[in-house]
C-alpha cells in the first residue's frame, strides 16, 4: 500500500485533525535525543505521518489500519531516550502518544493510574499533597513520559533504592499490533495464568502499545 494510500485509511479512521504530514514536523519526530551520526543506518528517514492519538480506541483504530497496510509504527513518548529506539530508519506511523493524560491518585493504596503521555514531573507534582512520588527519577525528569520509561525500563537515580521504571508497575494497559486492547490486573503478585507485563516492559513498543499504567508510589524521600 502506498504512504498516501495509508494516510488516506488514516482519514477515515480517526478525526484528520489528529494526523499530521507537514515535513518540518515530520523530520522532527522522526528521531530520539540520540545523535543520529549513531544511527547505523544513518540520518533518521522521513516518517509516512505523525499521528498525535487522544485515548486509546484512537491508539487501536492506528494500529488496525497499521497492521493491514503492513506500516510500521513507531511510538513516540518525550523523545529524550538515548538508544535511538524511537527513530525512524524506515518509512512508518510516528505515534506521538502525549496527549494520554489523566493522573488519578490513589493514597490509601499508594498507587496511581495515569496515562501513557504523562510525564514524570506531572505525576510527582500530583503526588506530592499526599507525601508520596513516583520510585523512578530519571534526569529528563521534565520530559520522560510514563508510557517511554516503562517501554524503555528506565533507570534513574533511586534505581538503587526502588529498582528500575518497570518495578513501579502494578498493571497496565496497552494496544496489541491487531488494535486488541488488552489491560493486566493492577496487583502486587499473581499466580494465575502468564505475567504478560514483563513482555511490554522494556519492549520499546514491539509486542504492544503502552497507553495506560497503574504504577506504585513511594513516600517523599
Amino acid at each position: 500500500m502506498s504512504e498516501d494510500a495509508v494516510v488516506q485509511r488514516l482519514r477515515e479512521a480517526i478525526e484528520p485533525v489528529m494526523i499530521c504530514t507537514d515535513v518540518d514536523t515530520c523530520t522532527f519526530m522522526a528521531r530520539d535525543a540520540l545523535n543520529p551520526s549513531r544511527l547505523p543506518a544513518g540520518e533518521p528517514v522521513q516518517p509516512v505521518c505523525v499521528v498525535r492519538p487522544r485515548c486509546t480506541e484512537d491508539v487501536a483504530s492506528v494500529l488496525r489500519v497499521a497492521n493491514a497496510a503492513k506500516c510500521p509504527v513507531i511510538p513516540m513518548g518525550g523523545g529524550s531516550g538515548l538508544m535511538g529506539g524511537a527513530s525512524s530508519v524506515i518509512p512508518g506511523i510516528v505515534l506521538d502518544l502525549r496527549q494520554l493524560q489523566g493522573i488519578e491518585i490513589r493514597p490509601a493504596d499508594r498507587m496511581a493510574e495515569v496515562g501513557a503521555g504523562v510525564t514524570i514531573k506531572a505525576l510527582n507534582e500530583a503526588a506530592k499533597p499526599y507525601g508520596l512520588m513516583c520510585g523512578h527519577d530519571p534526569w529528563t525528569v521534565a520530559v520522560a513520559t510514563v508510557g517511554g520509561t516503562i517501554s524503555t525500563n528506565s533507570l534513574g537515580y533511586l534505581g538503587g533504592k526502588y529498582g528500575a521504571m518497570g518495578d513501579q508497575v502494578l498493571g497496565l494497559e496497552a494496544v496489541l499490533p491487531t488494535g486488541e486492547v488488552i489491560r493486566t490486573r493492577a496487583v502486587e503478585k499473581a499466580s494465575t495464568g502468564p505475567a504478560l507485563q514483563p513482555l511490554l516492559v522494556g519492549a520499546e513498543g514491539c509486542f504492544g502499545v503502552i497507553t495506560r499504567a497503574v504504577l506504585r508510589l513511594v513516600p517523599l524521600s
